[in-house]
């Protein structure tokens, strides 16, 4: 079989979960494009006088999961985008379960705990209502592999 070359990106879907046991995920409608989460780590420098060779040693500790960015076709009355905004102005429990599934890929996701850190919305007179959402992740990043 040949090797796969790419995979379209749509029905990607982005859900978050009611912190219910079992958890259900709700998915998140007419979200446009997404970027994220950028996982990356601190890296120390552990250069000492004792390595012997002027070669920079370093040492990863901390993994941040980043920010989750995503553009939403903003339908106000819609219970996924109310839930969304709500999550948004929360101060109380506004960390979240999130779950970003791939398309075509049996079930191979991203879990994760996040919360709204900007929701900004556009009404441009010539398009259609939009708004700007950033989700920051918190803790780990668990990719699930059925």
């Amino acid at each position: 079989m040949p090797t796969e070359i790419a995979r379209a990106a749509i029905n990607t879907l982005l859900q978050y979960g009611n912190g219910g046991c079992p958890e259900t995920f709700t998915t998140i409608p007419n979200v446009g494009s997404i970027t994220g989460p950028g996982l990356s780590r601190t890296v120390q420098d552990v250069t000492s006088h004792s390595t012997g060779q002027p070669w920079r040693q370093k040492f990863p500790t901390l993994n941040d999961g980043g920010d989750l960015t995503f553009d939403l076709f903003y339908i106000p009355n819609d219970d996924a985008h109310k839930a969304v905004l709500a999550m948004a102005v929360d101060t109380v429990d506004p960390i979240k379960d999130w779950k970003l599934t791939f398309p075509n890929s049996d079930g191979v996701n991203f879990f994760f705990e996040g919360f709204i850190s900007k929701f900004g919305s556009t009404e441009k007179v010539d398009d259609v209502l939009r708004a700007a959402i950033t989700l920051t992740v918190t803790g780990v990043v668990t990719p699930n592999y059925p």
